[in-house]
């Protein structure tokens, strides 16, 4: 259950995040302030989680998965699905924040 929420809430925030820098990379923001603050709440649960995998794992389960899930979400964000991924952005971004959350405080 534990490896389970540390595996989804980073591949999830990890979409978010690069899935949204794509997209500022060729100059389309979120024109809804909401879903910017949702992004970078989202971006600030990824380090979180990775320190919670610290304290409830082996020192090198969340290294390897963090450089894991780095290398499968590229090209899951490839040329042709990253819109499709910045769209549903908000709602990855909120159930990164959520699973962050429950695991820290559930």
């Amino acid at each position: 259950m534990e490896l389970t929420l540390l595996l989804a809430g980073l591949f999830l925030g990890l979409l978010t995040s690069y899935a949204s820098t794509v997209a500022n990379r060729g100059g389309i923001e979120h024109s809804n302030i909401i879903f910017a603050i949702i992004g970078f709440v989202a971006m600030l649960a990824i380090p979180a989680i990775v320190i919670w995998g610290f304290f409830n794992f082996s020192w090198w389960v969340p290294i390897v998965s963090f450089i894991g899930l780095s290398l499968v979400v590229g090209p899951v964000v490839g040329r042709q699905s990253w819109l499709f991924f910045f769209k549903i952005s908000p709602l990855t971004g909120l159930i990164t924040i959520a699973i962050t959350g429950y695991a820290w405080f559930g």
